[in-house]
This record gives C-alpha cells, structure tokens and sequence, in this order.
C-alpha cells in the first residue's frame, strides 16, 4: 500500500508537470503518458525488491535497519536514474549529468519511501510486543487464579471429609445426607469454569449448598441468612470467591461456639462498587475466632490479581462477638 501511495503520487504530480500546458490531448500526450506509466511501473518493480529486502531485516536492530535501508536505498536510486536519463533526459545535458541529477531526486524519494516503511514497520513491531506482553499478563493471572483455587478446593474437601468420618460411626444416616449435598456441591462447584465470572446470586447459591452440607454437622447451632438488595443479586464475581469466607466462618466460628451461631451474607451497591459482607455472630474467642490466614489471603490475592487496587478486603472483630468481611469490588454486570 505504501509503495501504491509513493507511485500513484509521484506518477500524478509529474504527469500534471510535464502537460499542464497541453490540453489537447494530441499525440505527445498519449505518448508521454505511455512513457510515464512505463516507468512507473518499472518504478513499482524495484521499490517492491526494496521492500523485500528491508522485510528481511526486520528481525534486525532497528538502527542496522537503517544503515542497509539507506544503502539500499541509494542502489534503487542509482538503477532508476539510469532509466530515468535514457527515457527522460535533457538534450542539453550529458548523459552523466542528468544521472547525478537524477540519482540525486531518486536517492531522496527511495530515501524517503525507506524511512516510511520503516517507521510504519517499527510501529507495528512495537505493537504486536505490547499485545503479547499484555497476553502474557494475563496468562500470568489465569494460572495465579487456578493455583488459588486448587489451594481453596482441598482445604475445602479435606475439612468435610473429615466432618464425614466423624459421623459415620456414630450418626451413619447423616454422614450419607452429606455424601449426598457434597456430591451435589462439587457436581455443581466444578461444572463452573474458575476464569469465568458468575452472579452474585449464583455465587450465594453454591455456599447455601456449603452450608447444607455443615448444618449437617451442626443440625441445632448452623444458621444463616442472606440479604441481597436490589440490582446486586445479578453483579458478577469471581466464581467461589466467597467459600473461603464461609468456610472460616464455620470452622472457626459455629464449630468453636457451644451455642447457635448465624452466619450472613449481605450484599449492596455503592455507586461504581459492589459491596459483599460476610459475618458471623459466634462468641468464640482466641485467635481461632478470626479464621485462618490461608483462606483469606487466597481471597486477597484473588481480588488483587483479578482487580489490582480497585477491590479490597478487610475484616474485622465484632463488639458483640463474632467476625466480619467486606468486600469491596468494582460493579460488573
């Protein structure tokens, strides 16, 4: 396209040069401009082995580009001069003295068509870098949200199963009810595709089958409710970002508690930003009353990876006992 633009340019502007002044259309004209296409596309022919040439180096220094460049550039200009003083040259001239003249003006349009293509082709290069960088990046944070979420589904097995075996021996009928919601639950967990978001209300779905599963264990302690205002049961999240939460909430708050302990979630919108709680009302005391660092630091991480500084999380105890997380991340439907 750019050697089109050179030539079509070149052959228009010396055309409407050489027969400004004849308007008739007589032979001269229609021989001349047979002459001028002629050499335009002889033009064309070598401007395109340039081309060539230069695409061969591309994978060269940039500044290497450009010394070969101009020295191609000079070849090109020295072959079309030659044609240029046969087809073209002054009468009046030597045949030497119409090739400097004309080496000369070739020398600045190759010269000229060079650097063109050549920033065009850096351009481009520079382009197709950053494009791969930013694919980089993000295959960087697909594998980062995998290996958080095969750190979550583990701990998450591995503390029911355990539930299980506690009561198989002595309350066997209740272990096969949460061999049933648990089968259910992962059916439905892994059906989910971990870099694909979910709504909210999807989200809290999945962890009211969670905690069917440990009201199981705790048939006369588990509670929880769910309160999602208007407009954010249908924002997306990360798929699973709040399991972690919950499960801390059980583990360390109704499993630490002699007596009934609610858990919530509660959800609103606050302008650009979609705000998630999730507390519990336990009064468990000790450190083991806040959850395990492991479980929130992979929701951090999480939010941090997927959202950089534009989500956070931060908890807090309760006066009154119990403990809380707020999320905060950007508004997506």
């Amino acid at each position: 396209m750019l050697i089109a633009v050179f030539w079509a340019t070149h052959f228009i502007i010396m055309w409407l040069r050489a027969h400004i002044d004849d308007l008739s259309g007589g032979p001269d004209l229609v021989e001349g401009t047979v002459r001028r296409v002629s050499f335009a596309l002889f033009g064309l022919f070598v401007s395109y082995v340039l081309y060539r040439c230069l695409r061969s180096l591309r994978r060269r220094e940039f500044a290497r580009q450009a010394m070969i460049g101009a020295a191609l550039a000079l070849a090109a200009a020295c072959v079309q001069a030659v044609l240029n003083a046969f087809m073209f040259g002054d009468v009046e001239h030597t045949l030497v003295e119409d090739f400097v003249y004309f080496a000369l003006y070739w020398f600045w349009f190759y010269f000229s068509w060079t650097t063109a293509y050549l920033a065009l082709s850096y351009s481009i290069t520079v382009q197709e870098q950053e494009r791969q960088a930013a694919e980089l990046v993000v295959k960087a944070q697909e594998a980062q949200v995998r290996a958080l979420r095969y750190q979550i589904n583990p701990h998450f097995l591995f503390n029911t199963l355990n539930a299980i075996a506690a009561l198989v021996r002595d309350a066997p009928a209740r272990a096969e009810e949460m061999v049933v919601r648990l089968s259910d639950f992962f059916r439905r967990s892994l059906a989910v595709n971990p870099m694909e978001d979910l709504t909210l209300s999807q989200e809290v779905e999945l962890q009211r089958l969670y905690l069917e599963i440990e009201r199981t264990r705790f048939p006369d302690r588990l509670r929880f409710d769910v309160a999602l205002d208007d407009g954010s049961a249908e924002a997306r999240v990360p798929a699973l970002l709040l399991q972690p939460l919950v499960e801390n909430a059980v583990k360390h708050g109704v499993a630490k508690c002699e007596g009934p302990t609610c858990i919530r979630i509660r959800a609103r919108l606050d302008g650009p930003v979609l705000e998630i709680v999730v507390e519990n009302d336990a009064k468990a005391s000790g450190v083991g009353s806040k959850g395990e660092k492991v479980g929130l630091r992979n929701v951090y991480d999480r939010l941090r990876s997927r959202f950089g500084d534009e989500a956070g999380l931060t908890t807090e105890e309760l006066a009154e006992g119990g403990f809380r997380n707020i999320l905060r991340i950007p508004l997506r439907r």
